[in-house]
This record gives structure tokens, sequence and C-alpha cells, in this order.
């Protein structure tokens, strides 16, 4: 009886672990991308993505995603973002009054970070800057 129950715990636990990394493979829906006829997009806004931790994908419509627009999160409600490589600027303002983000994940292809990028965002308490910006 004891074997039986301490296999199921393992599946279980084996069961949890599967799921929470799909979860941490997904991206967040509903976000806001430019990108006309350039080879690349650009987020451009929280659109209607219902998340709070948001994962930035690193393409869209096929095309990468290399920039984070000016303005583009301003004043929501997020958590956390992680900006995937391939990334390679945030615009001004692009996270200006975001009062609950606390985690910020830059990739190393990052190298503008432009002015007021994260002004105001009292609940971030470090950020590692990569070498190369």
């Amino acid at each position: 009886m004891k074997k039986q129950i301490l296999v199921i715990v393992l599946l279980a636990s084996l069961l949890v672990s599967c799921l929470m990394l799909t979860a941490c493979e997904r991206y967040s829906e509903g976000l806001y991308f430019s990108y006309d006829d350039r080879p690349y997009c650009v987020v451009t806004g929280i659109g209607d993505c219902k998340d709070t931790n948001i994962v930035i994908p690193k393409t869209y419509d096929k095309k990468p995603v290399t920039e984070i627009a000016s303005l583009a999160f301003q004043g929501t409600n997020i958590e956390s973002v992680v900006i995937p490589e391939g990334v390679t600027s945030i615009g001004h303002a692009a996270f200006s009054g975001c009062t609950s983000l606390t985690s910020v994940t830059l990739p190393s292809s990052l190298t503008d970070i432009d002015s007021r990028a994260f002004s105001y965002c009292t609940s971030l308490t470090s950020i590692v800057i990569p070498d190369g910006v």
C-alpha cells in the first residue's frame, strides 16, 4: 500500500512538473505588434492581453521581434516581463508608471534602453542590464 501511494505521489509530481514547463513556454497573447513592410516586428502595446506576467515572443507572424516601442506598456498593471533574445531596443517610457512591475528579464541582445523606459516603476527593486547596452 505504501509503495502504491509513493508511486501515485511521484506520478502526480511528474505531471505537475510537466505542466509547469509547458506554462513556461507560453507567450502572452493579445499584445499589439507593428511590422508594416519591415522584416522585423515591434511590440507596440499590451492590446487585449490579460496577463500580468508578460512573456514577449521571439517571433510574431514569422518575423523576429526586435523592439519594444515607446510607451508600449506605460501605466499598465503588469508585474513581470520576460523580453526574449533578439530584442535590441526598448523605447522611451516603454514601461513608465508600471507601479506593480517587480521583475524584468532583459536579453543579452539588448543594445539600447531609451530614456525613462522604467521610470516610476516603484516596485522594481533591481534589474540586470546587459553589458552591450
